[in-house]
C-alpha cells in the first residue's frame, strides 16, 4: 500500500512539475492590438521665430508574434496644427523591419506656422499629438514543412 501511495505521489508531482515547466516557458501573450508606442517624446526648435519645428520620437513594440516592417508614420493631429502646417505632407517613410517582442525607435518632424503665437501657446498646441499612425507590412501564410 505504501509503494502505491509513494508511486502515487511521485506521478502527481511529475505533473505538477510539467505543467509548471510548460507554463513559465511560454512568450508573452500576444495582444490583440500587437504594434504598441510608448515613450513619446516631443520637441520644439528652429531658426525662424514665425516656423516652429516640431519633433517627435517613440518606441514602437511589436507584441504580434511575428516580424512587421513599418513601412510608415504619421501623427495624428488636430485641426488646429493641421490648419498651420508649413507643408501638408507629414508622413515619415520609414521602411524598418521590426522583430516580434522587439521595438524601434522612430523620429520625425515637421514645421508649423506659429506667427503671433506665445511660446506657452505653441506648447499648448503641440501637446497634443500622442497617437500615431502606422502603416506595416507583415508576410503571412502556410509554414514551410506543412501539408495543405
Amino acid at each position: 500500500m505504501t509503494r502505491k501511495l509513494t508511486f502515487v505521489f511521485v506521478c502527481l508531482l511529475m505533473f505538477a512539475a510539467l505543467i509548471g515547466c510548460t507554463n513559465s516557458g511560454e512568450k508573452d501573450k500576444v495582444v490583440e492590438d500587437g504594434i504598441v508606442v510608448n515613450m513619446i517624446s516631443t520637441s520644439l526648435g528652429g531658426d525662424n521665430p514665425d516656423n516652429t519645428r516640431v519633433s517627435y520620437s517613440f518606441d514602437v513594440w511589436n507584441r504580434l508574434g511575428k516580424s512587421v516592417v513599418v513601412l510608415s508614420v504619421k501623427p495624428v493631429i488636430s485641426k488646429e496644427i493641421l490648419e498651420r502646417l508649413v507643408e501638408r505632407n507629414i508622413t515619415l517613410e520609414v521602411n524598418t523591419p521590426v522583430k516580434s517582442n522587439e521595438s524601434q525607435k522612430i523620429s520625425g518632424a515637421f514645421q508649423i506656422d506659429t506667427k503671433g503665437m506665445s511660446k506657452d501657446e505653441v506648447i499648448d498646441l503641440v501637446g497634443s499629438i500622442t497617437q500615431f499612425r502606422i502603416v506595416t507590412e507583415q508576410v503571412v501564410g502556410q509554414e514551410s514543412g506543412s501539408s495543405q
